[in-house]
């Protein structure tokens, strides 16, 4: 035993686990027994003003018990979710079933995106060529000229924006509007992926740098394109072996199995306890208005005088006006 207050013991194992606890850079400055003596008596002190709150009846206050309240949900969750899953818990065999039922993250062809603007004919092309070489790698301008000589509806609307895509011709959903069937060819069979015109897609290929210009394009539909290269994401393949693979993994499993726990524990917690809740009644809350757009500003007076956490504080000068119930 090191220390007793009343009823209350504090044992060598108990002290050691305390610190233990604590991160490293906190526990090496209690290497030195002098600092180790007086984080004992902090331990003493802090037992003898719970005791006295806990005598005065402070632990029915509300914002107390709100405290204590949460506390305790933390080291429930603590115990029954985190502690219950780590990443130790996760065997061989669920790392490669995670790797292969996603094998697409960590293994990729290469990808180009593009500016693509599509034209009637031959004589269209090579005056929107002319004009995008001009346009000297502005891509705004480039874009700009996608929009208003565009034939292709879709494209003017994305300003000419084919996302990243591969030289299989499937194309990634673009962020912006995007023609379902650029170039018109037929997308491919076993893939939702918007397919590109093969054409289109080996003239990406064939650029070396971002923002390069293609010679005009003869497309499958009989129309012609002028592709500007915008963006290059390289071959991808890392393997399940990659420490970075797997550390990512194991976080992801973990991280669902951590929240599959959760919803199980808060399922079995509603069936113990009962539990009645009225979600319509919310509306009824009032706050009072401020100059701050309707968020009460943080008064520190205020709370002092009894205010609990996350509650507006009210002006003592005047009363809250009755909710109607």
């Amino acid at each position: 035993m090191l220390a007793r207050v009343g009823d209350v013991t504090i044992t060598v194992g108990e002290f050691e686990d305390t610190l233990n606890e604590a991160p490293a850079p906190v526990r090496q400055t209690y290497a030195d027994p002098a600092r180790q003596r007086e984080y004992l008596q902090n331990m003493v002190d802090t037992i003898l003003l719970a005791r006295e709150a806990r005598r005065r009846n402070l632990e029915r206050n509300p914002e107390v018990a709100g405290q204590i309240r949460r506390i305790l949900s933390t080291r429930l969750q603590q115990v029954e979710v985190v502690q219950a899953v780590t990443p130790g818990s996760v065997s061989e065999e669920d790392v490669r079933t995670y790797y292969q039922a996603h094998v697409g993250d960590w293994v990729q062809e290469e990808q180009r995106r593009a500016t693509v603007i599509y034209l009637d004919d031959r004589a269209a092309a090579d005056d929107v060529l002319r004009q995008v070489r001009a346009a000297r790698g502005n891509l705004r301008t480039i874009q700009e000229l996608a929009r208003s000589r565009s034939v292709d509806e879709h494209s003017r609307e994305a300003r000419g924006d084919v996302f990243y895509f591969r030289a299989t011709h499937t194309a990634r959903p673009a962020q912006t509007p995007q023609r379902g069937d650029a170039g018109g060819a037929p997308a491919d069979a076993g893939t939702s992926a918007p397919a590109v015109d093969p054409a289109m897609s080996a003239a990406a290929f064939a650029l070396a740098r971002e923002l390069d210009v293609s010679e005009p394009v003869r497309l499958a539909n009989g129309k012609w394109a002028i592709v500007v290269l915008t963006g290059i994401r390289p071959a991808l393949s890392r393997t399940i072996d990659d420490a970075g693979v797997r550390s990512s993994i194991l976080a992801a499993i973990v991280h669902q199995r951590r929240r599959d726990r959760e919803q199980q524990l808060m399922t079995q917690l509603r069936a113990r306890h009962a539990v009645e809740e009225h979600p319509e009644r919310v509306d009824r809350v009032r706050f009072p208005q401020t100059d701050l757009g309707g968020v009460p500003p943080f008064e520190p007076a205020r709370r002092a005088e009894g205010d609990t956490p996350g509650r507006s504080p009210v002006p003592t000068q005047r009363p809250r006006e009755p909710v109607a119930r």
